[in-house]
């Protein structure tokens, strides 16, 4: 970047900053009220919990074990990418479920 670039750049970084930082707390409100919000939480109460951690740690390790193991004249282009998808999204709820575990703060009181 040149240096009008970059100082235009930093400029408007800083109004960016700025203007969050006067936002009003509603604006980030988490919750909108919208009819589809309560289908979506139970979507993410599903995929969240101890059973999606089992079966998303069996993901990884079949995916990772075909991809490590199978020739790569086994694999067609096709079932290649969705065996990565597999590992990809194995790995993303992997990481969801352990960061659940890790922020958690309270006592859960059922």
């Amino acid at each position: 970047m040149t240096e009008t670039n970059n100082d235009q750049f930093l400029t408007t970084l800083f109004i960016i900053a700025l203007a969050m930082l006067f936002m009003p707390t509603d604006i980030l409100a988490s919750t909108t009220g919208m009819p589809w919000e309560s289908e979506l939480e139970k979507i993410k109460n599903s995929i969240s919990g101890p059973v999606a951690g089992v079966i998303s740690l069996i993901g990884v390790v079949a995916a990772g074990s075909m991809l490590l193991f199978g020739n790569s004249g086994d694999f067609g282009g096709t079932f290649k990418v969705i065996v990565w998808m597999v590992l990809v999204i194995s790995m993303i709820i992997t990481a969801n479920v352990l960061i659940a575990q890790f922020t958690a703060s309270g006592a859960v009181i059922t």
